[in-house]
């Protein structure tokens, strides 16, 4: 590997207990590593916790802040992964649990996890609310199907392939190897936030169908009023237009606090076709997760119309649907 793409920290999770069917943990591993350590991902390309306890899960995702999660075990479908007890004994971890670990790690920078155990596609659903990509297995799979896969999946992982890329070439590294198994393993997505039908509709409806060319400006009268009462947490701001130092450009804006980067992005494109059908478009300011909107009429010497207060306040319902966000002063 040349080095020109970055390489994703990689957590391997192994529970193999004692009243469970023996399973191929160390060569599934060892493959993995060599499948990495060939794509120059350096002598430890991964870091490992085997026979691992409920209590090591945490203390492990902290350690190595992973981008890529992998559980090799066994599942018992709804009733949740198996890992072990202090005796070696099974333990069951609910999806609900795992899922609330990945929504806490989803902060941190976790994108992806892979389940390599059977009947693992009730957790992948659950993950899958809070990660960009989940692996998980629909059905029982063979020990080298599973193997196949992952090292199919990790090779394209090492190059620096999408998670997309990487578990198609896994599906097809079990058909070329010649076993079954290669429509077990399913590719999960993390859902997109969609606008409810009535909020576009309302947003749809702002101004007449084409919007009139050329709005009124409002009072300065009226605006105090809108910030004092329909947009309370936006407000007037006057700054200087670079290409002509001395013309001020009167503007509303407002900052939002998003929960990821991911949200930030999905926000600015659900809202862009709206902003496009109303023919009306904010500056906005994008750092990390937080963007910061600005509202201002270009077609009145960058003077504030109704239009911008009926925007701002489309954008605060649009914020609004995505759970955990908060707005920023």
């Amino acid at each position: 590997m040349s080095g020109t793409h970055k390489q994703r920290k990689i957590l391997f999770l192994a529970a193999n207990p004692k009243a469970t069917s023996s399973l191929r943990l160390q060569e599934e591993e060892r493959e993995i590593k060599e499948k990495l350590r060939i794509q120059g991902y350096g002598k430890v390309p991964i870091s490992s916790s085997g026979a691992t306890r409920p209590r090591d899960i945490q203390q492990a995702m902290l350690d190595s802040r992973p981008q890529i999660v992998h559980f090799s075990g066994h599942g018992m479908g709804k009733e949740g992964l198996i890992f072990e007890d202090i005796d070696g004994q099974t333990k069951l971890i609910s999806s609900e649990a795992l899922a609330e670990l990945a929504k806490i790690f989803s902060e941190r920078g976790l994108e992806c996890a892979v389940l390599n155990a059977c009947y693992s596609d009730f957790q992948a659903n659950a993950l899958a609310q809070y990660i960009p990509y989940v692996i998980g297995m629909s059905q029982s799979i063979g020990d080298r199907a599973a193997i196949e896969f992952l090292i199919g999946f990790y090779g394209a992982i090492g190059a620096g392939e999408s998670v997309e890329f990487a578990y198609r070439l896994g599906c097809n590294a079990i058909a070329l190897a010649g076993y079954s198994g290669d429509l077990v393993p399913k590719l999960l997505q993390k859902k997109k936030h969609s606008l409810p039908k009535e909020m576009v509709k309302r947003a749809s409806s702002m101004y007449p169908d084409p919007p009139p060319e050329i709005p009124d400006p409002i009072s300065e009268e009226k605006l105090k009023i809108a910030l004092d009462n329909s947009i309370l947490s936006w407000r007037r701001v006057e700054t200087y237009i670079q290409e002509e130092r001395e013309q001020v450009r009167v503007e509303i804006s407002r900052k939002y606090k998003f929960k990821t980067f991911i949200d930030v992005i999905e926000f600015m494109h659900q809202t862009a076709p709206v902003c496009e059908h109303v023919l009306h478009h904010p500056r906005w300011e994008n750092l990390w997760r937080t963007v910061e909107v600005y509202l201002t009429t270009w077609d009145i010497e960058h003077q504030i119309s109704d239009r911008d207060i009926q925007l701002a306040k489309f954008l605060d319902h649009a914020f609004a649907n995505f759970p955990g966000s908060d707005f920023e002063n």
